[in-house]
Protein backbone atom coordinates (compact mmCIF):
# COMPACT_ATOMS: atom_id res chain seq x y z
CA UNK A 1 0.00 0.00 0.00
CA UNK A 2 3.01 2.11 0.73
CA UNK A 3 4.48 1.87 -2.25
CA UNK A 4 1.24 2.36 -4.77
CA UNK A 5 0.23 5.65 -2.87
CA UNK A 6 4.14 7.04 -2.93
CA UNK A 7 3.09 6.67 -7.21
CA UNK A 8 0.97 9.19 -6.37
CA UNK A 9 2.99 11.88 -4.21
CA UNK A 10 1.46 10.67 -0.85
CA UNK A 11 3.70 9.48 2.28
CA UNK A 12 2.54 8.20 5.22
CA UNK A 13 2.79 11.74 7.01
CA UNK A 14 0.18 13.10 4.29
CA UNK A 15 -2.22 10.47 5.32
CA UNK A 16 -5.12 10.81 5.92
CA UNK A 17 -5.90 12.69 2.26
CA UNK A 18 -8.11 12.52 -0.29
CA UNK A 19 -7.52 10.44 -3.09
CA UNK A 20 -9.78 10.04 -6.06
CA UNK A 21 -8.03 7.96 -8.66
CA UNK A 22 -9.28 7.73 -12.53
CA UNK A 23 -7.36 5.00 -13.34
CA UNK A 24 -8.75 4.71 -16.75
CA UNK A 25 -7.89 7.88 -17.59
CA UNK A 26 -4.57 7.63 -15.80
CA UNK A 27 -5.12 10.83 -13.77
CA UNK A 28 -5.88 11.55 -9.86
CA UNK A 29 -7.22 14.25 -7.87
CA UNK A 30 -5.92 15.01 -4.22
CA UNK A 31 -5.85 18.78 -3.73
CA UNK A 32 -8.86 18.38 -1.50
CA UNK A 33 -7.99 19.63 2.30
CA UNK A 34 -10.34 18.68 4.64
CA UNK A 35 -11.50 21.52 6.64
CA UNK A 36 -12.09 21.32 10.74
CA UNK A 37 -15.18 20.74 12.48
CA UNK A 38 -19.02 20.39 11.41
CA UNK A 39 -17.96 21.69 7.69
CA UNK A 40 -16.09 18.23 6.76
CA UNK A 41 -18.83 16.33 5.46
CA UNK A 42 -20.20 19.03 2.74
CA UNK A 43 -16.78 20.08 1.65
CA UNK A 44 -15.60 16.41 1.22
CA UNK A 45 -19.06 16.14 -1.14
CA UNK A 46 -18.61 19.41 -2.88
CA UNK A 47 -15.05 18.45 -3.71
CA UNK A 48 -16.02 15.04 -4.98
CA UNK A 49 -18.90 16.72 -7.05
CA UNK A 50 -16.52 19.53 -8.61
CA UNK A 51 -14.05 16.28 -9.92
CA UNK A 52 -16.96 14.78 -11.50
CA UNK A 53 -18.09 18.21 -13.65
CA UNK A 54 -14.62 18.53 -14.21
CA UNK A 55 -13.49 21.73 -12.21
CA UNK A 56 -10.21 20.36 -10.31
CA UNK A 57 -7.82 19.75 -12.56
CA UNK A 58 -6.04 16.58 -12.37
CA UNK A 59 -3.02 15.63 -11.76
CA UNK A 60 -1.86 12.71 -14.61
CA UNK A 61 0.04 9.84 -14.42
CA UNK A 62 2.60 8.41 -16.41
CA UNK A 63 4.59 10.55 -19.49
CA UNK A 64 2.07 13.03 -19.14
CA UNK A 65 2.59 13.63 -15.54
CA UNK A 66 6.30 13.82 -15.57
CA UNK A 67 6.48 17.67 -15.75
CA UNK A 68 4.39 17.80 -12.35
CA UNK A 69 6.48 15.17 -10.79
CA UNK A 70 9.51 16.60 -12.24
CA UNK A 71 8.45 20.03 -10.42
CA UNK A 72 7.17 18.64 -7.49
CA UNK A 73 11.21 16.82 -7.36
CA UNK A 74 12.54 20.22 -7.60
CA UNK A 75 10.97 21.43 -5.43
CA UNK A 76 11.53 18.91 -2.52
CA UNK A 77 15.01 18.43 -3.45
CA UNK A 78 16.58 21.72 -4.61
CA UNK A 79 19.31 22.46 -2.20
CA UNK A 80 20.59 19.12 -2.53
CA UNK A 81 20.49 19.26 -6.90
CA UNK A 82 22.07 22.36 -6.67
CA UNK A 83 24.66 21.33 -4.31
CA UNK A 84 25.40 18.73 -6.28
CA UNK A 85 25.32 20.33 -9.81
CA UNK A 86 27.30 22.70 -7.81
CA UNK A 87 30.14 20.05 -7.26
CA UNK A 88 29.80 18.81 -10.23
CA UNK A 89 30.71 21.47 -12.06
CA UNK A 90 33.52 22.70 -9.75
CA UNK A 91 34.94 19.40 -10.31
CA UNK A 92 34.66 19.48 -14.19
CA UNK A 93 36.44 22.68 -13.87
CA UNK A 94 39.49 20.96 -11.86
CA UNK A 95 39.79 18.14 -15.12
CA UNK A 96 39.32 20.65 -17.39
CA UNK A 97 41.83 23.32 -15.55
CA UNK A 98 44.45 20.21 -14.59
CA UNK A 99 44.39 18.73 -18.30
CA UNK A 100 44.86 22.15 -20.42
CA UNK A 101 48.27 22.61 -17.80
CA UNK A 102 49.18 19.43 -18.99
CA UNK A 103 48.62 20.34 -22.83
CA UNK A 104 50.78 22.99 -22.01
CA UNK A 105 53.57 21.67 -20.91
CA UNK A 106 53.60 18.82 -23.62
CA UNK A 107 54.15 21.82 -25.83
CA UNK A 108 56.88 23.63 -24.68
Amino acid sequence: WDEYVAGFGVAKEDLPKLLVIDQPGDKFYDAFAAPRGDDAPAALLAHLAAVATGDVAPRHLGWRGFPDRALRFWVANKHTITGALGFAVIVLVMIQRSTADDDKAKGD
